[in-house]
């Protein structure tokens, strides 16, 4: 962890202790902090476990999709202009043209191993128990 980095878990950490005494109990949280490009740093405070931030996570994106997504003409477009933002935001971390190449002939691959994992993501948010 850089020098910087340090100091940014250190105020976190102090941002946490303030966000936890403000909020009622039995309410969680999460804050982030990161660098952008590639080889960044990222830091996380959060009131809970990680399992329950990641899962609460998954539910935000989820939801945040589903609201993202209700100006797309179908679903399928809907995915494919997440996936090409996803796709252009992995490619700018790359550092070496050359590798971006062999990421473009991966590209296919990954677009419909991007759309099963949204496929999935709804079927688990959808699901309901008899």
């Amino acid at each position: 962890m850089s020098e910087e980095g340090e100091r940014v878990k250190s105020r976190m950490q102090e941002i946490g202790r303030h966000v936890n005494s403000r909020i009622p109990k039995g309410w969680g949280f999460v804050v982030l902090c990161f660098t952008y490009g590639p080889g960044g740093e990222m830091h996380y405070v959060a009131s809970s476990e990680r399992l329950d931030i990641v899962q609460a996570m998954r539910e935000w994106i989820q939801i945040t999709r589903a609201g993202y997504a209700t100006h797309q003409a179908d679903e399928e477009s809907a995915l494919k202009n997440e996936f090409e933002f996803w796709w252009a935001e992995q490619l700018k971390r790359q550092e070496t043209s050359s590798f971006r190449e062999e990421m473009e002939a991966w590209r296919e691959v990954a677009y419909d191993a991007f759309v099963a994992g949204m496929e999935f993501e709804n079927e688990k948010g959808h699901s309901t128990d008899d």
